[in-house]
């Protein structure tokens, strides 16, 4: 992402860098105004967490995504006197993941408001995934008992997803949260959300990876059996001799990962 196709505002304590070919689209969203863009009318939330709030709304016949964070604790608001928000990391690193062909929602805008330094509020605006379904829901009807159609439309999901975070790892990119309610299943794809603790690396370090994959194995449901995760794991690995070779001690490491993380 280029500086020359950003554009700065400055409105009250505002800052706000916006790219240049969606300012219509933006300001037509309420932009010039960013306090009023948090009580919008029509807006649609999609998630409350400790850490943001998320709404949509439509904007000239497209969904765009508002993501608002919340203040930080006393304790650790201090780091953000020196250090860009967690918007503006997630906008820049939102777009170099949008540019190097990782399937996310593209970042369009980001603000932060501050007095004397200190943080107050900041949002980060992306277009909508046209459509999709979170992960942590779609699976829904693949639990026992299944039909035969039922089984292969499974072991094709579960190869699927493999094949798709192989596939982001490849490129460098580690979520730092990989589990289900942070991907979206739409039209044969997937997609990654709340990527605040992402790295995009020349290479995902094995650590990362492994961190993904156990975090992940965590969220699973569980009739997602062992012999699932085998069959995800193969796929996951495939093209890696490394890997493929020391397929089952991973899938050890992972699931004692998971047993340490549920205590």
């Amino acid at each position: 992402m280029f500086k020359k196709d950003l554009l700065t505002l400055k409105r009250g304590s505002w800052r706000i860098k916006l790219k240049k070919k969606y300012q219509g689209l933006l300001e037509r969203a309420g932009l010039e105004d960013p306090d009023l863009l948090f009580g919008r009318e029509g807006a649609r939330l999609l998630d409350d967490s400790q850490r943001s709030h998320i709404f949509s709304f439509r904007v000239n016949g497209k969904r765009v995504v508002l993501k608002e964070y919340k203040p930080r604790g006393i304790g650790k608001a201090w780091t953000d006197l020196w250090r860009p928000s967690k918007a503006i990391r997630e906008f820049v690193l939102g777009n170099r993941l949008f540019e190097a062909g990782i399937p996310v929602a593209e970042p369009l805008a980001v603000g932060e408001k501050r007095n004397l330094r200190r943080l107050k509020k900041s949002f980060l605006i992306t277009l909508e995934l046209s459509s999709g379904t979170n992960l942590s829901l779609y699976p829904g009807n693949l639990h026992p008992p299944l039909s035969k159609e039922k089984i292969k439309e499974k072991r094709e999901f579960i190869l699927k997803l493999a094949e798709s975070i192989r596939e982001i790892h490849n490129k460098g990119f580690t979520h730092g949260d990989l589990n289900t309610s942070h991907i979206m299943v739409g039209e044969g794809r997937f997609y990654y959300l709340d990527f605040e603790n992402a790295r995009l690396r020349g290479r995902a370090s094995d650590f990362r990876w492994i961190k993904d994959l156990a975090r992940l194995n965590e969220s699973l449901p569980p009739w997602i059996t062992k012999t699932d995760k085998l069959r995800f794991y193969k796929e996951y690995a495939k093209g890696n001799r490394a890997k493929e070779k020391k397929v089952r001690r991973y899938l050890r490491r992972i699931e004692r990962r998971t047993m340490e993380k549920r205590g």
